[in-house]
């Protein structure tokens, strides 16, 4: 797996990325703008918690709960705690 703080804004929709203290998978949604807290605005990704469940060779197959929240973050706050995991 590889730390997404230099990469974050080149990930590709439909990319997983991991957080390591929860554990969870999300798969990356679309591109989104956050409003500061200062004024302003900043690019951040929507994601979406996915569960792993099969493995195929080398390749995970993960499964998408319908009803699961959408959560919003912008790039700065991808820290070191995520990861791209595929």
């Amino acid at each position: 797996m590889q730390p997404l703080a230099d990469i974050v804004q080149h990930l590709p929709v439909g990319a997983i990325i991991y957080h390591q203290p929860r554990n969870h998978y999300y798969r990356i949604m679309y591109k989104t703008m956050i409003k500061k807290d200062g004024g302003g605005w900043e690019y951040g990704w929507s994601y979406q918690e996915v569960k792993p469940v099969q493995q195929i060779h080398d390749e995970i197959v993960y499964e998408l709960d319908e009803g699961a929240e959408v959560y919003s973050r912008p790039f700065s706050l991808f820290d070191s705690d995520w990861l791209l995991a595929y």
